[in-house]
């Protein structure tokens, strides 16, 4: 854990960056810093998967393939969550279980992203960034929740 959290400092500061650019170029930017912000999130309450687990044994050791080996692995995971999502949303238009899972993963994500801001108080840092992610859950939920009222019937 100690490890992970060693990473987390600078993988956080990226996120960061992100959601800056976000609100100066596009919400495509915002979206991408937002999905790492919750996988990272989300292998904090997970095993680790074995080539993360490599990738921060080898980092102790070879700093530089460590680093590559763990950007490898974070836009790999992040790549398969975006596909994941955007084949939910796509679906969400006319497949109500789609929408259900699509709104499951976007309310758990909320639940994460609280945890995240609570720790982050506990530790003194600034809850910006929760905040910041917080507001986008909410948005792509409002947007979700337009579509589903747009459903037909059952």
């Amino acid at each position: 854990m100690a490890k992970l959290q060693a990473y987390a400092g600078p993988f956080l500061v990226v996120v960061g960056l992100g959601l800056l650019l976000a609100h100066i170029s596009t919400d495509a930017g915002g979206l991408l810093a937002v999905l790492g912000f919750l996988l990272w999130l989300r292998r904090l309450r997970h095993p680790l998967p074995p080539k993360l687990a490599r990738a921060l044994e080898i980092q102790s050791t070879d700093p530089a393939t460590g680093r590559r080996l763990l950007d490898e692995y974070w836009a790999a995971a992040g790549g398969q969550e975006r596909e994941r999502r955007a084949e939910l949303l796509r679906r969400a238009h006319t497949d109500a279980g789609a929408a259900q899972e699509l709104r499951k993963r976007l309310l758990e994500d909320l639940k994460l992203n609280e945890a995240a801001r609570a720790r982050s108080m506990v530790e003194g840092a600034s809850p910006n960034l929760a905040a910041d992610v917080d507001r986008n859950l909410r948005h792509q939920l409002e947007q979700l929740d337009a579509i589903v009222r747009s459903l037909p019937p059952e």
